[in-house]
């Protein structure tokens, strides 16, 4: 008897260390605890205009402003809002905002996070939100981000692409004038309205005539503005558009001072959905 209870402690031991051996194996096999993903928030952004509601309305948009011109170009995807109050006096030699309009369906947002994660490079994400099951008008929101400039390189990617136009206007044509002329504007998106534009300028002409003459069509969904800007040496321009007003913005020749202003010639394209029923053009 006594020997039956040896042989069944012995067994009992036995059984105890393999199991304890088994969960030693076994633990020791699991390998290191699983690593939380990392936030993919974006450390160096800070958040310097937001809105959400059915009162933001316009077409998507992604894209990097990197001067005040393009803040006012910018302000053109929303011609009812004081955008560009908000952006106008940012710091553009030391920081680039990352631009955002999108549709939130039924969702509003008290806020927005910007993200970054390769290969996709920046997104956006909203915050504190309450979403409804049904909605009359969809929300969409716009959030813009200072970032620092290094961080924004010409390749910088936004939602896995390349980032869009700053604004909805598209400089399509842009020439100086050999003589002076009455700044003035005008929709060209028909070939007599054009030529009626072109038989008001000087004859004579610094820039190429076909640059002017031989523009693109507007085609579908696309209308034409020209204007006759006036300034000094500059480059180029942006086309302001606000509910009330379509007026050009010239850019270049910042600090450069003439004997008389010079006239310059400057055609836009613009998306006929962002053109504002009763803008006055000029």
């Amino acid at each position: 008897m006594k020997r039956y209870w040896t042989r069944a402690l012995v067994a009992f031991l036995a059984t105890v260390c393999t199991v304890a051996v088994i969960f030693i194996w076994v633990s020791g096999d699991a390998g290191p605890p699983t690593r939380h993903r990392p936030d993919p928030r974006f450390e160096g952004a800070s958040l310097v205009h937001f809105e959400s509601g059915t009162h933001v309305r316009g077409s998507s948009v992604r894209t990097v402003l990197r001067s005040r011109h393009d803040v006012t170009a910018f302000s053109g995807w929303f011609p009812r809002l004081d955008v560009e109050s908000d952006l106008a006096g940012r710091d553009f030699r030391t920081e680039a905002l990352i631009a955002f309009m999108w549709s939130t369906a039924c969702t509003k947002g008290d806020s927005a996070v910007l993200t970054y994660a390769e290969p996709t490079g920046f997104s956006v994400r909203l915050t504190d939100t309450t979403t409804s099951q049904t909605c009359t008008e969809p929300y969409s929101a716009i959030a813009v981000f200072a970032v620092p400039r290094d961080e924004a390189p010409e390749d910088v990617r936004i939602g896995g692409t390349s980032p869009g136009p700053p604004g909805p206007a598209e400089q399509i044509a842009f020439a100086p004038l050999r003589e002076a002329a009455r700044p003035r504007g005008a929709e060209v998106s028909q070939p007599d309205q054009l030529r009626d534009f072109l038989d008001g300028l000087p004859e004579e002409r610094k820039g190429s005539r076909p640059e002017l003459e031989d523009l693109p069509e507007s085609g579908a969904g696309q209308r034409l503005f020209a204007y006759v800007v006036q300034g000094c040496r500059h480059t180029g321009a942006v086309l302001r558009i606000t509910e009330k007003r379509m007026v050009p913005e010239p850019v270049g020749g910042e600090g450069v001072r003439c004997v008389a202003p010079e006239s310059f010639v400057a055609v836009f394209r613009v998306p006929a959905q962002q053109v504002p029923p009763s803008a006055a053009v000029g």
